[in-house]
């Protein structure tokens, strides 16, 4: 999505002062077409439809769970991430991770890098409502786990291979 203009801003900024802004309202002011909001939009209805089925497919992907089992605990996971491996948009089976060690860290950056993200957005947000809350620590956090610390059978095969020296 396009940063809006400062035409469409302002639009936005007169629908919020009539209260509430919403999606409904939004388009309804987009549909005229001198409207500075008019562009963002896909008035082609059989387009417009294929991009909303191609949104409900994204959702219903990433609804899919699965429990996974890993060092003695059971958790609830996605059963498909995007496939870091290329910008194009597609899924990978999360399990699929296990066999692919660069694959599977590229992942783990991806969530971490949309966490901080999520954090960095509260910050802001709190700052806007004049509330105060110290987020370095969880981003310090969140930028110290985005390097993952070698396998067991890594850290196993340098033991081994220092025994062996």
């Amino acid at each position: 999505m396009l940063k809006p203009s400062d035409a469409a801003t302002r639009e936005l900024e007169a629908l919020a002062a009539e209260g509430r802004l919403t999606p409904r309202d939004t388009v309804e002011r987009a549909r005229d077409p001198k409207s500075p909001l008019h562009s963002y939009f896909t008035w082609d209805d059989a387009k417009a439809a294929d991009e909303r089925r191609l949104d409900q497919a994204r959702s219903l992907i990433r609804s899919v769970r699965v429990e996974i089992e890993y060092q003695d605990r059971l958790y609830e996971a996605p059963k498909y991430v995007h496939d870091p491996r290329t910008a194009d948009q597609g899924y990978i089976p999360t399990i699929a991770l296990r066999d692919d060690r660069d694959t599977g860290i590229a992942a783990v950056r991806r969530e971490l890098a949309r966490a901080l993200a999520a954090v960095r957005r509260a910050e802001s947000i709190a700052a806007a409502a004049g509330i105060t809350i110290d987020v370095d620590a969880v981003a310090v956090q969140l930028a110290s786990m985005s390097t993952p610390p070698p396998q067991a059978d890594e850290e196993q095969s340098a033991e081994t291979d220092e025994a062996t020296d």
